[in-house]
């Protein structure tokens, strides 16, 4: 194949990233399948994409969240695992940090969720509150004396 213009943008700059006698070696099927398997991946977009970059210091760090059907193969699977673990010291706190975090708005939401259930909408004894406390403070001066 000549480095000439294939009318593909992805063939045109794999073509030039590689030597000229290199390049003139693939065939027109040869370079289909490169495309094929190292071009643009459209079809490959997760139904969950979540980019975030967070501003730390003079310094950003970027948050990526994935998340679609999985269609790695289980030697795939593997051989990632070996070259990402997951029980790295920064993942750990970072996950033990995002399970607080869940935790607390939880427990947030179901303290909220039961106090909404524990109150009357509307209130039986509206002196409740007021009896117990004078209640209270009578039992007390009646205990010291006075």
């Amino acid at each position: 194949m000549q480095r000439e213009s294939h009318s593909d943008p992805f063939l045109d700059e794999f073509a030039s990233r590689i030597p000229p006698e290199t390049a003139s070696t693939f065939t027109p099927t040869q370079m289909e399948m490169v495309k094929r398997e190292f071009g643009p991946r459209s079809w490959k977009k997760h139904p969950v994409d979540i980019r975030l970059t967070i501003p730390f210091f003079k310094r950003g760090f970027y948050v990526v969240l994935l998340s679609g059907p999985e269609r790695r193969s289980r030697e795939r699977l593997r051989a990632e695992r070996g070259k990402h673990p997951l029980s790295t010291a920064s993942n750990l706190i970072v996950l033990t940090a995002l399970s607080l975090t869940v935790l607390t708005a939880g427990m947030g939401l179901l303290f909220l969720f039961t106090a909404f259930l524990l109150t009357p909408l509307v209130p039986e004894n509206e002196g409740f509150v007021p009896d117990m406390v004078e209640q209270e403070a009578e039992y007390f001066l009646h205990k010291i004396g006075r």
